[in-house]
């Protein structure tokens, strides 16, 4: 397989191919060897899932342990492409940091605890849970910052 086989554009052999790309960015490593390493796999594997003229496959479990593993993107916006979808990150909910969040799920624990489900524990389980969202998304965020810091 040559390193400049022509992918055509949209195509999942594309988004892979950028996928390996986006890490080595991240890293500064071989993308292909950083990703086999953190899947336990050959390269040659990956080799073929990124070649459109091989039946290689990678699966949604591990496209999904790469953009963890390294905050790329390539895969998730191939991914919304074919749902018809934009990929959006999230924004940061403002307010409480990590403590401000513990104490807010320790309050909201603490209202439950008379088994009654009123209307303002509903109320507090939902910005309960935006904050938890905002707390994964700056999480996410800095991952390949974090990533990057690590690897240098």
């Amino acid at each position: 397989m040559s390193a400049v086989k022509p992918r055509p554009r949209g195509s999942v052999h594309d988004a892979i191919t950028r996928a390996f790309d986006e890490i080595q960015q991240r890293t500064g490593e071989q993308g292909i060897a950083a990703a086999a390493a953190t899947l336990g796999v050959s390269q040659w594997l990956l080799y073929a899932a990124s070649d459109p003229d091989r039946d290689g496959e990678l699966s949604l479990l591990r496209a999904g342990l790469l953009t963890q593993v390294y905050g790329i993107r390539e895969l998730a916006e191939w991914l919304a492409d074919k749902a018809g979808c934009d990929l959006v990150e999230r924004t940061p909910a403002s307010g409480p940091g990590f403590s401000g969040v513990l104490a807010a799920l320790g309050q909201t624990v603490q209202d439950l605890s008379d088994q009654h489900l009123s209307d303002d524990d509903v109320r507090n389980i939902q910005a309960l849970i935006r904050k938890l969202h905002g707390l994964m998304a700056t999480d996410r965020a800095s991952a390949g910052a974090r990533l990057q810091e690590v690897r240098t």
